[in-house]
């Protein structure tokens, strides 16, 4: 079966049918082999983002690590439950525990995003204004050397 077919055989109604999401043991043949290529390419962009936050300053490179750290626990327990979905382990192979891991890497990463876009820029604000302040401030004397 080549990717033209597979991408035909999804059907969006499928998608949101209880009876397919509560199924506690689905069909190991499918469309959850193209998961591990996703989950892969998240391992790989994990590593990535960890290797770039070097070169940033320290908020920056919290959130890099917040995100690299993101991609590495979804693409790890991904593969995971790929594996035991393949295996036909009932319940924990279910459509409904990754979509219960599809929900947790969406409000991470919500968080993620809220800290990149408010938290930061307080926290420069916050460092630039220190600095400012510590500007004027009298330097401690040096001690004597004998």
């Amino acid at each position: 079966m080549n990717f033209q077919e597979t991408v035909g055989q999804i059907d969006l109604k499928k998608l949101f049918d209880q009876a397919r999401i509560f199924e506690k043991t689905p069909d190991p043949e499918g469309l959850y082999r193209y998961l591990l290529i996703i989950f892969g390419l998240l391992f790989i962009i994990s590593f990535y983002l960890k290797y770039l936050s070097k070169d940033k300053d320290k908020f920056e490179q919290k959130a890099y690590l917040r995100t690299a750290t993101l991609f590495l626990f979804t693409s790890i327990t991904g593969a995971i439950l790929v594996l035991l979905r393949w295996q036909s382990m009932p319940y924990v192979g279910s459509r409904l525990v990754q979509l219960f891991l599809l929900v947790i890497f969406v409000f991470w990463g919500l968080d993620i995003l809220w800290y990149k876009l408010k938290v930061i820029p307080r926290q420069k604000q916050a460092l630039a204004k220190k600095e400012r302040f510590e500007k004027y401030l009298p330097k401690p004397k040096r001690k004597k050397q004998t």
